[in-house]
């Protein structure tokens, strides 16, 4: 976990989180916080820490998620043999989304065979949701949210200064990973993948504002009201 002055940054995976962290060491002096991991989620964060400064989080919406971390799977050591628990032994896009929206599935996936990823119990809902919930709360406990579509416009807002491209390039994109890189995660889908997200993960992305697939946020900032 990384704060400022000012700010705690909490990292859900697979959305820019990496990118967040760096624009906030170098332009807002902020430290890792000693004691926790980078994906400690609100519920874990230590109140007197919490009592003065903002806490915000990350978020996109759960089709792109799933791409994303579909696509960061396939790069790696440990990602190949967490596709095929995922995909009940096949690594195609179709298979392993049936994994991570199927709770008995993705929840009965060795702990040794995650790789480190910060899953918690199963209930009924895809990963996607699962993970909000663990990082942020149920109901959602973090000041803001910032779509990942708009990055630069929310930590400019959030920090005060702007946060130009020049200066902070963005990170871990297509161009990064050429081998594995998705085009259009749009392309991935049929009407079926559609639905097994809808269903799994439709609540917790309607409640963010995301009305429909791929979509993105109409304001940089999303203000949780607790």
């Amino acid at each position: 976990m990384l704060a400022t002055n000012d700010l705690i940054f909490i990292h859900m995976p697979k959305t820019g989180g990496l990118w967040v962290a760096d624009v906030l060491r170098k332009a807002a002096g902020g430290e890792n916080v000693p004691g926790t991991n980078r994906h400690i989620p609100i519920g874990e964060v230590p109140a007197d820490l919490v009592e003065s400064r903002k806490v915000f989080g990350t978020i996109r919406d759960p089709w792109s998620w799933y791409a994303s971390l579909w696509q960061h799977l396939r790069n790696g050591v440990d990602g190949p043999p967490l596709l095929r628990a995922l995909g009940c032994g096949s690594e195609d896009f179709p298979s392993v989304l049936r994994g991570l929206t199927d709770p008995s599935i993705w929840g009965s996936v060795p702990k040794e065979t995650r790789g480190g990823w910060p899953w918690p119990s199963p209930r009924n809902t895809g990963l996607y949701t699962a993970l909000v919930e663990w990082m942020y709360g149920c109901p959602i406990k973090v000041d803001v949210l910032i779509d990942t579509a708009y990055l630069y416009e929310g930590l400019s807002s959030l920090l005060g200064v702007p946060i130009s491209r020049d200066r902070f390039p963005p990170k871990n994109t297509n161009r990064d990973r050429p081998a594995t890189a998705v085009g259009r995660p749009e392309d991935l889908y049929g009407s079926g993948e559609h639905r097994w997200v809808e269903d799994a993960d439709g609540q917790a992305a309607w409640v963010m504002g995301y009305d429909e697939p791929f979509g993105i946020l109409l304001e940089p900032i999303l203000e949780i009201h607790v």
